[in-house]
C-alpha cells in the first residue's frame, strides 16, 4: 500500500521542499504504521510562500467582497462533500474518535458559513464633523499578508476559523499546519484550490516551528499572525512580532475549573465534566483540569463522574467501538 504524500502549496502548485527533506507521520494508534510523508521545509520555502502571497494580495483585495465570498462558499461546498473523508484523515493523524472528528468538521462548516456571511458586511462608519460642509468617514481595508500557525488538537476547525475571515476580508494567507496533522491541513487547502481561489492567495508550507514557523513570524512582510498553541511559544511570537509591529492573535493554554454548587443538576454536571475532561483525549485548550465542588454534593458528583468514566472505551479512533467523553444526555451531547 502506497504511503500518501503531502506537499507544500505555493502559488497554486503542489511541490516538494526545495531541499527534498521530509518527515514521516505515524498513526498514534499504531506507531508501526506510516500514514504520510510531508516536507520538512527550509526557511527559504516559507519566505517564498510569503513573497508569493504578497504579490497575489493586491488583486485579491481589489476583488469585491461579495465575489470573494462566492469563491469561499464554493470551498465550503467542497468541505461538505468531503466531510467523511476529511474526518477519516483527521482521526488517522490526530487519534481522536471518528465521531469527534465528524463533530469537528461539522463545527468548521457552521463557522465557515457564518464567517463568509460576515464578510459581506464590511461596513465602515460615518461620523459627525466639527467643520461645516465636511463629512468624516472611515472604511476597512485588508492588512496584507497574514500568517496562520495552527495546532494539532483541532487541525481542521482552527484553520477554518482563522483563514476564512482573513481571506474574505481581502488578505492573503500563509499557513503552517501542525507537524502532527499535515495531511489534514492539505485537505483544507484542497477545498480552496477546488473552489478556484486565485494562485498565491493561500499558501501552505509544512516543517519545523524553528524554521517555517519562525519565518512566518519574523518576515517583515507579515502584517498579522494568528497562532494557537502553547503559552511559551505564544509569548515568544508576541515578542518577535514587536520588531515588525505585526498584529498578533494568540490562543494559548489555560487552566479551567468546573464549579459545582449544591443546587446543581449533578447528572448534567458530571456529563459536562467528563466531556470537557476526556473528549479529544483531554487536549482541548478549554479542557477541565479540576473540579471545585461543594461538600454537600461531593460524593454524589464523584460517583456520577466515575460512572461515566467507566463507560469510556479506549481504542483506535477509526474503531467505532472506541468511545470518548460523549454520552447521550438530555443536556450534554
Amino acid at each position: 500500500m502506497s504511503i500518501p504524500v503531502v506537499r507544500n502549496f505555493i502559488n497554486g502548485e503542489w511541490r516538494d521542499s526545495s531541499d527534498g527533506r521530509f518527515h514521516e507521520h505515524r498513526d498514534p494508534a499504531d506507531l508501526t504504521r506510516v500514514t504520510c510523508r510531508f516536507p520538512r521545509s527550509p526557511r527559504e520555502d516559507a519566505a517564498r510562500a510569503i513573497e508569493t502571497a504578497q504579490a497575489a494580495q493586491p488583486a485579491w483585495a481589489a476583488t469585491p467582497a461579495p465575489k470573494r465570498a462566492e469563491i469561499l462558499a464554493k470551498a465550503l461546498q467542497a468541505i461538505v462533500r468531503r466531510r467523511e473523508s476529511i474526518a477519516e484523515v483527521l482521526t488517522t493523524e490526530n487519534g481522536k474518535t471518528l465521531k469527534e472528528s465528524l463533530g469537528e468538521i461539522d463545527s468548521a462548516i457552521k463557522e465557515t458559513d457564518w464567517q463568509i456571511s460576515e464578510g459581506r458586511r464590511l461596513y465602515g462608519d460615518i461620523v459627525p464633523s466639527e467643520r461645516e460642509g465636511v463629512m468624516a468617514y472611515c472604511f476597512r481595508q485588508p492588512l496584507g499578508v497574514v500568517s496562520v500557525i495552527s495546532p494539532w488538537n483541532f487541525p481542521f476547525n482552527v484553520p477554518c476559523r482563522k483563514i476564512t475571515p482573513a481571506l474574505v476580508t481581502g488578505n492573503a494567507v500563509v499557513f503552517k499546519p501542525a507537524s502532527l496533522t499535515p495531511r489534514t491541513g492539505m485537505c483544507f487547502v484542497e477545498a480552496y484550490e477546488e473552489a478556484g481561489l486565485p494562485a498565491g492567495v493561500l499558501n501552505m508550507v509544512t516543517g519545523d516551528g524553528s524554521t517555517v514557523g519562525d519565518e512566518f513570524v519574523v518576515h517583515p512582510t507579515i502584517k498579522a499572525i494568528s497562532f494557537t498553541g502553547s503559552t511559551p511559544v505564544g509569548i515568544g511570537i508576541h515578542k518577535k512580532a514587536a520588531d515588525t509591529l505585526a498584529r498578533t492573535q494568540l490562543e494559548m493554554g489555560g487552566k479551567n475549573p468546573i464549579v459545582v454548587l449544591s443546587d446543581a443538576d449533578i447528572e448534567a454536571a458530571a456529563a459536562a465534566t467528563v466531556l470537557a475532561t476526556y473528549a479529544c483525549a483531554g487536549q482541548w485548550c478549554t479542557s477541565t483540569s479540576r473540579a471545585v465542588v461543594e461538600e454537600e454534593v461531593y460524593d454524589r458528583f464523584i460517583a456520577a463522574v466515575l460512572d461515566r468514566v467507566t463507560q469510556i472505551s479506549v481504542g483506535p479512533g477509526l474503531d467505532l467501538r472506541s468511545r470518548a467523553g460523549y454520552f447521550e444526555s438530555p443536556r450534554i451531547r
